[in-house]
């Protein structure tokens, strides 16, 4: 058989069709179908494609053996290959490459999220499948966090700013306390970075737990009197109700008495209705034994005290 590389007019006719293939082993990877006009040399032993990232620079090389088409898979989605085919003989010789054709690989996958972990009380990492739109990714009201059915909690968990991270595919979530529970995260119009985003499937949702973290104990950060005889405690997080409304954690100096105790729907607020205070008067009020909500509770201060005065004018109280 005479050396293909020095025979004049010699060529082969190659075509290329993409596929829309997914490989199982191969996350996001498609495939392209190259196809080409079979040598008509008698000692015809095979055929070797060569493609890459950079049009007549192949990083890859495959031996076909003698068919006319080939699948080749593993392909990125997003990415322009090259390829080339050349014709082998029985005695090892081979052709020049063919003329080259270039594929794009089309992206038509939207993205999944790969993984939910909360990492603190306060903040949820989310992993997803490929780069993300910076734009959707940071928008907070793409994400909603829920208890899942079997917990309930005392106050909703508010998703305040989301960051994209420079691998654009992790994203974290800085929130409102979690206390100890299983949750919902429910993710909407989150898109890739193809030329025609993909967005993420509607109420795409995973379920992740907090357990445990909550060490600090609750404080009192104000303390306000309405209409001389309606107290309103203001506490730094949710605290457990049944500590809330026991009349014995509480004691006003000098002696004024506590008729009843309400708590707001945020678990935040105490409602202390009292006998009447004495205008210009001073007073100190001293709280033992108010539990937050973690799993293992932390409890307020032994003793802790705070001081507010009686005035003339003080106002009408809020709404419980």
């Amino acid at each position: 058989m005479e050396n293909w590389q020095l025979r004049k007019g010699w060529r082969l006719f190659v075509k290329i069709f993409g596929l829309l293939f997914l490989i199982p082993c191969v996350l996001w990877a498609q495939s392209a179908l190259v196809s080409w006009q079979p040598n008509t040399e008698p000692d015809l032993a095979g055929y070797q494609i060569y493609y890459g990232t950079t049009s007549r620079f192949y990083s890859v090389v495959i031996d076909v053996g003698n068919v006319t088409q080939y699948t080749v898979t593993g392909l990125n989605p997003g990415v322009t290959y090259y390829f080339a085919v050349t014709a082998y003989d029985a005695n090892g010789n081979e052709s020049d490459y063919s003329e080259e054709v270039s594929y794009r690989v089309v992206d038509t996958t939207p993205p999944t999220v790969v993984s939910v972990v909360c990492e603190q009380a306060d903040k949820v990492k989310v992993v997803f499948s490929e780069p993300v739109e910076k734009a959707s990714a940071e928008l907070t009201s793409n994400y909603s966090i829920a208890p899942t059915s079997s917990y309930s909690i005392p106050q909703p968990i508010v998703v305040l700013r989301a960051e994209l991270q420079s691998d654009q595919k992790t994203v974290y979530l800085y929130t409102t306390q979690h206390p100890s529970a299983y949750y919902t995260l429910t993710i909407n119009n989150i898109r890739d970075c193809a030329s025609v985003p993909n967005t993420i499937a509607a109420n795409t949702q995973v379920v992740y737990s907090w357990e445990g973290g909550d060490n600090v104990p609750p404080r009192i950060v104000s303390a306000e009197l309405y209409r001389r005889d309606f107290l309103v405690l203001t506490f730094s997080e949710a605290i457990n109700q049944t500590s809330a409304l026991t009349l014995s954690n509480y004691s006003i100096s000098p002696s004024i008495q506590i008729l009843s105790a309400g708590i707001d729907g945020s678990f935040t607020k105490v409602y202390l209705t009292t006998a009447a205070h004495t205008p210009g008067q001073t007073y100190t009020l001293t709280v033992n034994n108010i539990k937050d909500c973690a799993t293992v509770p932390n409890t307020i201060a032994a003793n802790t005290t705070v001081t507010y005065t009686c005035t003339a004018g003080d106002a009408e109280p809020p709404i419980p």
